[in-house]
């Protein structure tokens, strides 16, 4: 048999849309001139009929199939032609998923390197096909979590994409209990547990890639409900995440300083940590000695030592940012300002030579200011050691593929007015198969950046209010981030609807 006989899923004919993960997850085969193999055979041999018609028989093979199954196949379909598609291995592993119903665990699917092969298939534990269907359609479609939810009607199962929950799945109640089990295995918690919260972690692998995920196990009125946050390894420079020029400028000098405290704020999932690790990126790691303090290490950089706090033996941001300082490191990334006792150490550090980048959660830029004061730290300390505040949100983009060009939006026509900003290219959301029918595709930084100066240091001294503040930086064009969200909304980036959801109400 010739290689050629052996055709790429996305080139294959008959009807069959191969090569997409979230179509293949939704396949059902239907003929009038055959039925599909049992599903036996189709897990121990790894392949499935793709079409069937009264002459031809289209079958999908997982790569690397040897050629007695070709040959095996073709005999048992004569005198009808047969075609075979190459199936990549998590493909046929999402679709696996698709075919349990009732299982036990078991523990298979465990590589060598003590992570999970997503592409394992097991052909007596459909649990296990389904758990690993649904890690395999998660990274393909680009979400950050699964969300598994023991309901009365069933198992929920929702992915967040661009900072949304989408349902993508119901399976059977009776399914929840063997689901929630190995998921604890693979992430090494106490399976027989049901009562308190659990944390952990697991590492998973796809096509010879290394993905962690953290889990989150809390018990509910219907049983558990389950998180699997997907830690990606590609990276995003600064230039990639939507700040203007103007922004850029200001975040990539911060970061030149030789001392002082830079910080970024905004709610939870709004992207601070890609910032400041974008920022960090910036630097020239082997002349620098640079230290991140994090709670988790979510993104692993060369040349940088990383250090993940452990509240369990008490070793929080403070304690662990008294021990860095000994290290007599240039730059230290503390994850999050929580607390005095981390703020005090952060701002002292700044004045001491040591470049401080870190995150807080307040609305905007300005109210870092009065948020550290609450927090009980000097005025003076503030103003001596602050040179920069950023803010941040995460807006959907409007995919490129099936925006439409509108007019502005009643409700956002005042709003442009009073900016002095021209709407000539708004746009909205349609609706396609690149964009799984939402409109949006991936998400941008809507953001405001202000540097400290003589004048807003004496203001802080004097404990000024937050509006006196923000009429201060106002004064030196800074741009604020309702004004860089219209700015999107007008260049047809993102919708309005968006703006409303994360800038304008909040």
């Amino acid at each position: 048999m010739s290689e050629d006989r052996v055709l790429n899923a996305e080139s294959a004919g008959n009807g069959w849309n191969g090569g997409n993960a979230v179509k293949f997850r939704n396949f059902h085969f239907e003929s009038d001139y055959g039925e599909q193999y049992q599903k036996a055979f189709m897990l121990h041999r790894c392949c499935m009929k793709l079409s069937e018609t009264e002459t031809k028989v289209t079958i999908g093979v997982v790569e690397g199939s040897g050629r007695d199954l070709l040959r095996f196949l073709e005999a048992y379909h004569m005198p009808k032609q047969t075609a075979f598609v190459n199936i990549g291995k998590s493909e046929f592993a999402s679709f696996a998923g698709t075919l349990g119903c009732e299982a036990s665990v078991n523990g298979g699917g465990k590589t060598g390197d003590s992570s999970f092969a997503l592409e394992h298939i097991e052909e007596d534990a459909p649990v296990i096909n389904i758990i690993n269907a649904l890690c395999i359609d998660a990274i393909k479609m680009g979400a950050s979590d699964i969300h598994i939810e023991a309901l009365e009607k069933g198992v929920q199962i929702r992915y967040r994409i661009d900072g949304v929950l989408r349902p993508v799945k119901l399976v059977a109640a009776s399914l929840f209990r063997q689901l929630s089990n190995r998921i604890k295995v693979m992430s090494g918690l106490n399976s027989l547990e049901q009562r308190l919260p659990q944390d952990g972690r697991m590492t998973v692998s796809i096509d010879g890639a290394a993905l962690d995920l953290r889990v989150s196990i809390v018990p509910t009125s219907s049983g558990e409900s389950i998180v699997l946050r997907l830690f990606r390894g590609a990276a995003l420079e600064l230039d990639e995440l939507g700040f203007v020029p103007e922004q850029l400028y200001a975040l990539r000098n911060a970061a030149r300083l030789p001392y002082g405290l830079a910080l970024v704020s905004g709610p939870t999932g709004s992207g601070k940590t890609t910032t400041l690790h974008a920022l960090l990126r910036t630097l020239p790691a082997e002349e620098r000695k640079i230290i991140t303090i994090e709670d988790p290490v979510e993104l692993r950089q060369d040349g940088i030592n990383q250090i993940q706090i452990n509240e369990a033996i008490s070793l929080g941001f403070d304690g662990m940012l008294r021990r860095v300082l000994r290290q007599d490191p240039d730059v230290i990334m503390v994850g999050e300002i929580r607390d005095e006792a981390t703020a005090e150490l952060a701002l002292r550090a700044a004045l001491t030579g040591h470049l401080i980048l870190s995150t807080l959660h307040t609305n905007d830029s300005v109210s870092v200011i009065p948020r550290l004061i609450d927090m009980g730290l000097e005025p003076y300390l503030i103003a001596s050691s602050l040179r920069c505040s950023a803010a941040q949100r995460l807006v959907r983009k409007l995919c490129p593929c099936c925006s439409r060009e509108v007019k502005p939006d009643k409700r956002a026509a005042p709003l442009l007015r009073r900016q002095g900003i021209n709407a000539h290219r708004c746009r909205e959301k349609n609706g396609c198969d690149l964009c799984a029918g939402t409109g949006y595709l991936g998400r941008t930084v809507v953001g405001e950046v202000f540097k400290s100066d003589r004048e807003l240091e004496a203001l802080i001294e004097r404990r000024a209010d937050t509006e006196t503040l923000r009429s201060c930086i106002a004064g030196r064009g800074f741009r604020s981030m309702e004004t860089d969200g219209l700015e999107k909304y007008a260049a047809g980036i993102t919708d309005f609807e968006e703006l409303e959801r994360e800038i304008l109400c909040a």
